[in-house]
C-alpha cells in the first residue's frame, strides 16, 4: 500500500511540474526549484504542527544528523538536475532516464557492498544501458546536455538510496523526510543565494510548484520510506518499473505527447530490462533461502542423531 502511494505523489511530481514548465516557459528550473522547495515545506509543515511530533523531529535530528545533512545535499542538488531536466524536455523522456538511478544503485552495491549478480542480472543491466541509449537518442526531444545532467542528478539520488539503506534502517519515515525537505530548502535558498539566481515568481506557478513539492518532496518519500519497512528493495523497485509507463499514459493524455516508435521501444526494453532484473533477483534470494533452510536442516538432524 505504502509503495503505491509513494509511487502515485512521484508521477503526481512530473505530471505537475511539467504542466507548469510548458504554461510558464519563462520559469527559470533553478529558480522554480527553490521555490518549490519553499512552498512545499511550508504546506508539509503543516502536518508537524503537533508537540509530539516536534519531538520525534528533534529526536531524529540527534540521533541522524550527519546522515540527513549528506543526504539533503546530494538530492538537493540532484534536484536542480532534475528540474533542468524537465525543462528541457518532457516528464516522458526525463523519467525514462530517470531509471538509470537503478543501474547506478547496483554498481554502488557491487562496489560497497560486495554484493553479486547473476548472468540474468548482467544481461538485464545491458538492456537498460541500450534502452537508456535509445531515449538520450531522441534527438528531438532531449539534448546531449540534458541527458547528461538528468544522469548526474540519477547518479546523485542513487548515492543518497545507497546511504539511507547502509544506514538508515531505524529512521521514523515522517520525521526523516520533513528533516531532509527542510535541510534541502536550506541549501537551495543558500545555492540561489551565493549564485544570485532567487528572483520573485506569479502567485499560480508558485502554488503549482509548491503542490508538486508537497506529493514528491514530503508525502512520496514518508511513504518510500515506509515501504522499506514491508517490502524489500527489489520488490519496491518492480512496483516502480510503472512509474515511466504511467506518466507517458498521462503525457499523451493530457499534453498530446507522441508516442514514437524510438521511445516506445526505449519504453520496452528499460522496462523488460527492469522486470527481468528484478524477477532474477527475487528467484536467486528464494534459491539461496531455500539452499540455507536445507543447510541448516541437514545439520540440525546430524547433530541430532549424535
Amino acid at each position: 500500500m505504502y509503495v503505491l502511494l509513494s509511487l502515485a505523489c512521484v508521477v503526481f511530481f512530473y505530471i505537475i511540474v511539467d504542466w507548469t514548465f510548458r504554461n510558464y516557459p519563462e520559469l527559470d528550473p533553478v529558480n522554480a526549484t527553490v521555490w518549490g522547495f519553499l512552498g512545499g515545506t511550508i504546506m508539509g509543515s503543516l502536518f508537524f504542527m503537533r508537540k509530539g511530533e516536534l519531538t520525534k523531529i528533534q529526536q531524529e535530528f540527534k540521533s541522524r544528523a550527519t546522515l540527513i545533512l549528506v543526504v539533503s545535499l546530494l538530492t538537493t542538488i540532484g534536484a536542480f538536475g532534475i528540474w533542468i531536466g524537465l525543462k528541457e524536455t518532457h516528464s516522458g523522456i526525463s523519467t525514462l532516464l530517470g531509471k538509470s538511478e537503478i543501474i547506478f544503485t547496483i554498481l554502488l552495491s557491487l562496489l560497497f557492498l560486495h554484493e553479486r549478480f547473476t548472468i540474468w542480472q548482467w544481461l538485464s543491466m545491458a538492456i537498460i544501458i541500450i534502452g537508456l541509449m535509445v531515449i538520450s537518442g531522441i534527438s528531438a526531444e532531449i539534448s546531449l546536455i540534458a541527458t547528461v545532467i538528468i544522469l548526474g542528478a540519477r547518479l546523485l539520488y542513487a548515492l543518497q538510496s545507497f546511504l539511507v539503506k547502509k544506514y538508515g534502517s531505524k529512521i521514523d519515515s515522517k520525521s526523516f523526510a520533513y528533516l531532509r525537505a527542510v535541510t534541502m530548502t536550506f541549501f537551495a535558498l543558500l545555492i540561489a543565494w551565493v549564485t544570485k539566481t532567487l528572483e520573485p515568481i506569479s502567485l499560480m506557478p508558485f502554488l503549482l510548484l509548491s503542490l508538486s513539492q508537497l506529493f514528491g518532496l514530503f508525502l512520496g518519500r514518508i511513504f518510500y520510506f515506509e515501504a522499506y519497512k514491508h517490502l524489500s528493495i527489489s520488490e519496491i523497485n518492480l512496483i516502480f518499473v510503472l512509474e515511466p509507463i504511467l506518466i507517458l499514459m498521462l503525457a499523451w493524455l493530457f499534453f498530446s505527447d507522441a508516442i514514437g516508435l524510438q521511445k516506445a521501444l526505449g519504453t520496452v526494453l528499460i522496462t523488460g530490462g527492469l522486470v527481468l532484473f528484478f524477477l532474477s533477483r527475487k528467484n536467486t534470494t528464494l534459491a539461496q533461502k531455500k539452499f540455507n533452510d536445507f543447510s541448516c536442516g541437514k545439520i540440525c538432524i546430524f547433530f541430532t542423531e549424535k
